[in-house]
């Protein structure tokens, strides 16, 4: 039996919060769902698909008036279709 070796050095926690994200160079934007993070990256799940290598710009709307929003640059990692084809699973690390 094979065992899966966690290939991160950082924890991952799981979220469940709204994402927004643009892809750069394109004037694409879209809206997913985080599923977890980490001090590294992030992961989340959207209607469409993205490339990886792409770059994208990644907010978190804040939860709170008067709180920031969260903007980081992130790079795809990984892009996989959901099992049931409802969207992707976007696997995200910071830039």
């Amino acid at each position: 039996m094979e065992v899966a070796v966690e290939q991160r050095g950082a924890p991952r926690v799981e979220a469940q919060y709204k994402v927004e994200f643009s892809v750069a160079g394109r004037c694409s934007y879209g809206v997913g769902r985080a599923v977890d993070l980490s001090e590294t990256g992030l992961r989340f799940i959207a209607e469409t698909s993205v490339e990886p290598g792409s770059y994208l710009t990644v907010r978190v709307p804040p939860r709170a008036a008067g709180l920031p929003a969260l903007t980081r640059l992130a790079a795809v990692v990984r892009c996989l279709r959901l099992a049931d084809g409802s969207g992707y699973a976007i696997g995200c690390a910071y830039d």
